[in-house]
């Protein structure tokens, strides 16, 4: 793959990271979420010491659990990453330093350019499969590639529900508005919901989904802020300052029996497991793959 195919996708990224302070759940890890992620990890890790992995990007709270691996274990850690500026951006949010962590600037889908083939045992990634739409093969052959015999490929995954709510932005945005001065939820986690929910609702006719597709409806809710209420206001601002900020990106959400077959074409599914704390998480299943 070319710099050039994957500029507009790496310059939509580098937005992202620069945003990633105002994201919550699901869009980064949540409690569950690491806590999952550490279950795994415990299965791929016994018994062994000084292991090699590879982060594929460098979410900080995924950073900050492997920390404790590289401490206790000694485990070495890669961060597979697109270019420096996005793994510096997102390290300014890692509350725990590694010394055993290092950047790589790689491609995900041709990662073995970059890592030693049949080096690796364990790979590690969040929402992997909604960023790189068409070229699921590629990805997980190249992972297949880099693992030892007895590795291990855990990530979690966002799928389409089979079916989906037919809410605009103006309906999602009072659910969620009302869910806050209910006080069940904050302003940030609330603006997460609403961004999520759409881009879910808009790969209704196909697995691609982008917060543009509503580009005509969340300016005319800009037109009419002042009609809406007091936290329907700071829901949908907290909204425009963030989420809608890489409008222009896209997601692909397949449904979970879909993406389960291409796993299954490289790698076992030793175990799946959910989380409960968020909207979606009954969409966002855990696995660990093993070759």
């Amino acid at each position: 793959m070319t710099d050039s195919k994957f500029k507009k996708h790496r310059e939509k990224w580098q937005t992202m990271s620069k945003l990633w302070r105002l994201l919550s759940s699901p869009g980064r890890p949540s409690r569950e979420d690491l806590k999952n992620y550490d279950k795994f990890l415990k299965i791929a890790l016994q018994g062994k010491k000084n292991a090699v992995i590879v982060v594929y990007g460098s979410t900080p709270e995924i950073r900050d659990l492997l920390s404790r691996y590289s401490q206790k274990q000694g485990a070495k850690v890669s961060c597979l990453e697109m270019t420096k500026d996005m793994f510096i951006a997102m390290t300014s949010m890692v509350k725990k330093k590694n010394n055993r962590e290092k950047f790589v600037e790689g491609n995900w889908i041709v990662a073995a350019k970059v890592i030693k083939p049949g080096s690796v045992d364990v790979c590690i990634g969040d929402y992997l499969l909604g960023n790189i739409g068409g070229h699921e093969s590629e990805f997980f052959s190249q992972a297949k590639k880099i693992l030892k015999s007895d590795g291990y490929f855990i990530t979690r995954n966002l799928t389409r529900a089979e079916k989906q709510a037919s809410r605009g932005p103006e309906k999602e945005l009072k659910k969620q508005a009302k869910r806050v001065a209910q006080g069940k939820l904050s302003v940030r986690v609330a603006a997460g919901f609403f961004a999520n929910n759409l881009l879910l609702n808009s790969s209704l006719t196909n697995e691609k989904a982008t917060l543009l597709i509503y580009d005509q409806e969340i300016r005319a809710l800009q037109d009419k802020i002042s009609s809406l209420s007091k936290t329907e206001q700071k829901v949908f601002r907290y909204f425009c300052k963030s989420w809608w900020m890489v409008k222009e990106k896209f997601w692909t959400y397949l449904a979970q029996k879909k993406g389960e077959r291409m796993m299954k074409k490289y790698f076992k599914i030793r175990k799946i497991l959910y989380s409960s704390d968020y909207d979606f998480a009954e969409h966002s299943p855990f696995y660990l793959l093993s070759k």
